[in-house]
């Protein structure tokens, strides 16, 4: 008989008081990586409770301070707005960016050009 063991897959990190989604934990090579609600990375893969308590403490936090976004292969500078796993809103910050000051909707597989810092 032939038996297959899929991997677990993203889990949700729900704040217990008051029910809201802080972040994910991905399984990782053995591992779990905490993200934000967007996928984002918010450090290493690490154990299940370790990722799990670090989106706790910083999942929310982080999306107040200042992201980068690629855009035709250039990292600017921005704001998040609004973030929920579908979408994210931001404000361009970056004065060399065209957009400076606009808001832009990202979504789908351009959620990856998100980062805290740029790489």
């Amino acid at each position: 008989m032939n038996t297959t063991v899929s991997s677990p897959g993203p889990q949700e990190v729900i704040r217990h008081d008051d029910g809201e989604l802080m972040g994910y934990v991905h399984p990782c090579d053995g591992q779990w990586l905490p993200t934000t609600v967007f996928g984002a990375p918010l450090g290493t893969p690490t154990s299940h409770a370790d990722a799990e308590a670090h989106v706790l403490a910083v999942g929310l936090a982080v999306l107040a301070e200042k992201w980068w976004f690629r855009d035709g292969g250039e990292w600017y500078s921005c704001l998040l707005q609004e973030a929920s796993p579908e979408r994210v809103r931001i404000q361009v910050t970056d004065y060399g960016h065209p957009a400076a000051e606009e808001y832009r909707v990202i979504t789908g597989d351009d959620l990856g050009t998100l980062a805290r810092r740029p790489r």
